[in-house]
């Protein structure tokens, strides 16, 4: 059996994927849940809103389950498998994709060809948990990034999103987010207090930032998206710029910026040595001046002793 179970749609408590989701779809429509496990949600909405509900699942166990409940399953790889005739023909109100897309290599190219599987102002239902959760935040502080078998460090994960890269991914692959209502999981202040005491840090606001912070609150990234008006949004190329270059660059930076200090300093001796030499000759060429002053008769001599002291500052 698959290591990701589909829930209780039916739950009472709200901050769940697939309590928002089965809320979600419409009674009546035809749905096409990818990465359906063995079939619970696409069940609960057959029985509790006449839903018409068809599953993908990649793990053959949960397949099998599915295929009795739901009203037509296939066991199949959506990124790399090609959609079965059968499939490609139907169109759909609702596609679910819960907890799918981060397992995704190419989710750009994978979105785009769901496209042909929606009706016109169809949905496409997401949920995907959130790297920028406080529990990663705080495990990196420790210097450690933990693998875990599920949640938001799954093993099997392929790329980690934060909202921003949520709405990156959606643009590119032409969906337009409509709603989205994140599941919340907040840390209390005194249990980070605790954690913080655990590292021997010292809390600069930290504490604070966090507790007003959505984003370090959001578990999970739950709404849906329909299809973008007009053509989707060519990815711009990937920066070359990560933090190691950044860091490598502030310090090739450092270094000319004390190379050019040195060539400062260098110039400056220079110039003091150049004023010093001037200064030897023009005290030489004084000297001789003062020679022939004083050695001149009378009355001009003096006058013009005067006037040399008046233009020396003497």
């Amino acid at each position: 059996m698959s290591k990701y179970p589909r829930g209780n749609p039916k739950a009472k408590n709200r901050n769940t994927s697939w309590t928002k989701i089965y809320e979600y779809v419409r009674p009546g429509s035809r749905v096409l849940d990818i990465g359906c496990g063995d079939g619970a949600l696409g069940e609960s909405l057959i029985k509790k809103k006449r839903c018409q509900v068809y599953g993908i699942e990649i793990a053959k166990d949960d397949y099998k389950k599915a295929s009795k409940v739901l009203n037509g399953a296939y066991n199949l790889n959506i990124e790399t498998d090609k959609t079965p005739s059968s499939l490609a023909q139907m169109k759909f109100d609702s596609l679910i994709l819960a907890d799918v897309i981060e397992h995704f290599a190419y989710p750009v190219q994978t979105l785009l060809r769901l496209h042909k599987l929606l009706k016109p102002n169809g949905r496409l239902f997401f949920s995907i948990p959130n790297m920028t959760h406080i529990s990663v935040r705080l495990q990196l502080l420790t210097g450690r990034f933990s693998y875990n078998e599920t949640g938001l460090l799954d093993q099997t994960h392929m790329h980690f999103y934060n909202y921003d890269e949520v709405k990156k991914v959606f643009r590119e692959s032409g969906w337009q987010i409509q709603r989205n209502d994140a599941n919340s999981l907040p840390y209390p202040s005194s249990f980070l207090r605790q954690k913080l005491n655990q590292l021997k840090l010292k809390d600069v606001g930290f504490i604070e930032k966090i507790v007003n912070d959505i984003n370090a609150q959001t578990f999970q990234f739950v709404g849906y998206c329909t299809a973008a008006i007009g053509k989707p949004i060519v990815p711009k190329a990937l920066s070359t710029t990560t933090p190691e270059r950044e860091f490598i660059d502030y310090l090739e930076d450092l270094k000319a910026s004390h190379e050019e200090k040195r060539s400062l300093l260098r110039q400056v001796k220079t110039l003091n040595k150049q004023l010093a030499s001037s200064h030897e000759e023009i005290e030489l060429l004084q000297q001789r001046l003062d020679r022939i002053l004083n050695s001149l008769p009378g009355r001009i001599g003096k006058k013009l002793i005067s006037t040399n002291r008046r233009i020396r500052g003497k």
